[in-house]
């Protein structure tokens, strides 16, 4: 069964345009002049801007819509500081997205989850990351590598198993039958309905059973 993947890709992108709830103050009177502040103070790149300060950026430019404006100011940041913490590269990564850089998007998605330990944020970050790389870079051997060999760890949530079904099929073009029985023992270890399991992997768990049969 093929999964469309440019589905996912705009469900993502509709989500990650919703504005979140930020435990920092609103903006004053004027929300476009205080992001035009400070966007121009994170460009600068001074050292009294914080983390919390870029964050504070990021979150005013999606409840504002200026994905594009936050971005330059952005990658100036990154420029002067490097080494910024995973709480932040995360939020700069999906900014990235919607600003529609998805090179620097998939970059900052790889880079927090060289560090990120498992779970349901994690996860969701993955499953943006192989959006990325699938429906938008054209980078189909990427993604297929890296849920290879972290799929197992990031697959803690609806959005990064949406791309089982991708994952095996690939498994099958490719005849790695040691990556999709892998993949399948964690799916069948999820406890799905039986219908559910046998319509979305029952053709997978086929090939790999007639794998096994077939000789050499």
């Amino acid at each position: 069964m093929k999964i469309n993947v440019s589905i996912i890709a705009w469900m993502l992108i509709g989500a990650l345009a919703l504005p979140i709830v930020s435990a920092t103050a609103q903006p004053a009177a004027d929300p476009e002049k205080t992001f035009d502040e400070l966007c121009k103070r994170v460009q600068r790149g001074k050292a009294d801007v914080t983390e919390a300060d870029v964050i504070s950026l990021i979150n005013q430019a999606r409840t504002l819509g200026h994905p594009f404006a936050a971005e330059s100011a952005l990658k100036l940041y990154s420029a002067a500081h490097p080494s910024a913490s995973p709480q932040l590269i995360l939020p700069m990564a999906r900014n990235a997205m919607l600003a529609g850089d998805y090179r620097a998007a998939a970059a900052r998605y790889k880079s927090y989850l060289r560090a990120a330990p498992a779970g349901r944020e994690s996860s969701d970050a993955a499953a943006a990351l192989y959006t990325i790389l699938i429906q938008f870079l054209g980078s189909e051997s990427e993604a297929f590598q890296i849920m290879k060999t972290d799929g197992e760890k990031y697959r803690g949530s609806d959005a990064a198993k949406r791309f089982d079904i991708w994952f095996l099929d690939k498994c099958q073009a490719a005849g790695d039958f040691g990556a999709c029985v892998k993949r399948l023992v964690s799916i069948y270890g999820d406890k799905m309905e039986p219908e559910r399991e046998r319509y979305f992997h029952g053709h997978s768990l086929a090939w790999a059973m007639e794998s096994i049969k077939r000789p050499g």
